[in-house]
């Protein structure tokens, strides 16, 4: 599914705040045209081609969808221009313009970068940067919109928030990756005495959850309960969501197996 004009826009606005070079529109319809002689230039081009859509369970009724793409950017500089590392600098600073941006329902993750060489070397030194995002189609933007939690009794439980939990025949239980039969199917969002909140999908909003904001955050391999930002190397990994902003939380639970 490729990304819509919205996204595009999206895009648009946050290039509107690079002032480093000048930019040439490829792919976004607008302002393309020549390179300018002897003078830095980007070329940031939305990719549809790679784009993905996935399905991610919830309670196993419904879940939000996933589309994965990446804008890439060609950056060229005449030869010689401000030297080496002015050049190196200049890159990095685009790379910091799109690291853990995010906006709506749609963020970027960590931009990659690497020199192109060219037989004939040319007159321009050329980057890309490939910054891969993520979209939430449909994503909810309250607690109460579109979110799928239930509030359960159990006489000691023993819970805290944002513990990862299971459903077993004995009751809730903490939850342990590493293992299919252990796996989570919520995350606890609010506890009082024997009551708390269980999150299938959704988001978890006004609660400071402590995690980096845009990292992944995973069910913990070694720790019963505890999701952290370490991605396990033990299969199935277990990932359970990510940290929107401070005060935001995003479950969404995907298994991966690797071989």
């Amino acid at each position: 599914m490729p990304i819509t004009e919205t996204h595009r826009q999206v895009m648009r606005e946050r290039l509107q705040m690079w002032t480093r070079t000048q930019i040439e529109w490829d792919g976004f319809g607008i302002g393309e045209g020549d390179p300018p002689d002897n003078t830095p230039f980007i070329r940031p081009t939305p990719i549809d081609a790679v784009t993905t859509q996935e399905s991610f369970r919830g309670s196993g009724r419904s879940g939000l969808t996933k589309i994965s793409g990446f804008l890439e950017t060609q950056l060229f500089f005449p030869r010689g221009w401000l030297g080496g590392l002015n050049t190196d600098r200049t890159v990095d600073e685009y790379k910091a313009l799109w690291r853990n941006y995010q906006t709506d329902n749609i963020w970027f993750h960590e931009p990659e970068s690497r020199v192109i060489v060219h037989e004939d070397e040319g007159k321009y030194i050329q980057y890309n940067v490939t910054a891969p995002y993520t979209i939430l189609d449909r994503a909810p933007k309250s607690l109460q919109e579109g979110i799928e939690r239930m509030i359960f009794t159990q006489s000691n439980h023993g819970l805290s928030a944002f513990d990862a939990i299971r459903r077993s025949s004995t009751g809730w239980l903490t939850a342990q990756g590493g293992s299919t039969g252990t796996l989570a199917d919520s995350i606890v969002a609010a506890v009082s005495g024997d009551q708390f909140v269980a999150v299938q999908s959704g988001f978890i909003q006004d609660i400071a959850h402590g995690f980096a904001i845009g990292s992944d955050v995973w069910l913990s391999t070694a720790t019963a309960g505890l999701l952290t930002t370490a991605e396990p190397t033990a299969s199935p990994k277990y990932r359970c969501g990510k940290g929107v902003d401070t005060d935001t939380f995003l479950v969404l639970f995907e298994r991966i197996t690797t071989s």
